[in-house]
């Protein structure tokens, strides 16, 4: 089992890897960090992905890192969920219903957008099931 990440290693090796993909000119679609557990979740686009594995390969880290491929990003944007509580449970709900499974979520600070990890064969069904709960009412 891997020993924890020290306080403050998470967050140094992604503002160094952030820094490596500004310089090459990537800018990444989708952040999320998860204190205390270290987690973190960077995604890019498909056609970056040559470039960021070879930021990654000469990068020197002192923590786990996985590249996946094969995933889809779907986020609702509008003022109305701003300060609605229960939101994101609603979200998870409409996917439940349709056996989607999400992988991460991350919702901005302004709460006017949530964004949800979704394996790529299940990003129109993610439209349609949050579609048919936000906007049909159903």
């Amino acid at each position: 089992e891997p020993a924890e990440p020290r306080p403050g290693q998470v967050l140094r090796a992604l503002s160094d890897f952030l820094e490596a993909l500004a310089e090459a000119g990537i800018a990444p679609l989708l952040l999320t960090e998860a204190s205390p557990s270290g987690e973190a979740s960077v995604v890019v686009r498909a056609a970056e992905r040559a470039t960021v594995e070879r930021l990654l390969r000469n990068h020197p880290r002192e923590i786990e890192v996985e590249v996946r491929s094969g995933l889809a990003v779907v986020s609702l944007i509008g003022s109305p969920m701003r300060g609605e509580i229960g939101f994101a449970a609603r979200v998870f709900a409409c996917l439940a219903e349709e056996g989607i499974n999400v992988l991460a979520i991350a919702q901005t600070a302004s709460e006017r957008n949530i964004s949800v990890i979704v394996a790529g064969g299940q990003d129109a069904a993610a439209v349609r099931a949050l579609h048919q709960g936000f906007v049909e009412g159903r």
